[in-house]
């Protein structure tokens, strides 16, 4: 059986020891969230003595700072279809599995930034930035394709507006966002709003609207 890691007989973590921590304490982060979590916690996880985490980071908001600095914020991986709708739709089928521990991270992390504020700047950089540039890219790549007039006024706006309603259901509901409902904000709004809106299927008739009777004119 093996015994708990006492990191008082150094005051220097080896990389590999700091790994496991940080690794322990983003699962429980991610498991039970901000408020819940305890140093007791992330200690008996990661085998380690209470006092040499406040040791090495001198409470819970400094080791959750550590933590978000540790997980990977690489961007979500995007396929260039050769249309803005088909990538925003193959990002939304990626975007649930690709950013699921990212999204129950910031599940965790909700409240977090109100009652400490240090932390807020860390949440946005590591968890929602890496997405919103993604999501970013796929309407820069539209403009170059001609898709998008550089000069529309939501150009800039709408790549952002997509993933804050994707984050903001979580914050809202505690809804971790899905397919569906990635599919419904994009073919919904969106692309609405872009006048992109997806082409009808083949077994759709569209009719011209009736003709409005005018009334006839006294004299």
């Amino acid at each position: 059986m093996m015994g708990t890691v006492d990191g008082s007989r150094s005051r220097r973590l080896s990389a590999s020891r700091e790994f496991e921590i940080l690794d322990a304490a983003v699962r429980l982060l991610a498991l039970r969230g901000y408020e819940a979590l305890t140093m007791d916690e992330v200690a008996a996880a990661a085998r380690m003595s209470k006092a040499t985490l406040y040791r090495q980071w001198q409470g819970k908001a400094g080791l959750v700072a550590a933590a978000l600095r540790h997980i990977d914020c690489g961007e979500p991986a995007t396929v260039d279809t050769g249309s803005l709708r088909g990538d925003l739709l193959a990002f939304a089928s990626a975007m649930p599995q690709a950013t699921e521990e990212r999204m129950a991270l910031f599940a965790g992390l909700v409240h977090a930034g109100r009652s400490e504020p240090s932390l807020q700047a860390l949440i946005n950089e590591r968890i929602v930035a890496p997405t919103l540039s993604a999501v970013e890219a796929l309407f820069r790549r539209a403009i170059a394709r001609g898709e998008i007039p550089a000069e529309h006024p939501l150009a800039g706006e709408l790549g952002r507006l997509l993933v804050y309603a994707a984050y903001g259901q979580i914050l809202l509901e505690g809804l971790v966002p899905d397919e569906e409902y990635l599919l419904g904000l994009i073919d919904g709004v969106v692309l609405p709003l872009l006048a992109l809106a997806p082409r009808p299927s083949a077994d759709v008739t569209h009719q011209s609207p009736p003709a409005v009777a005018r009334p006839a004119t006294r004299r």
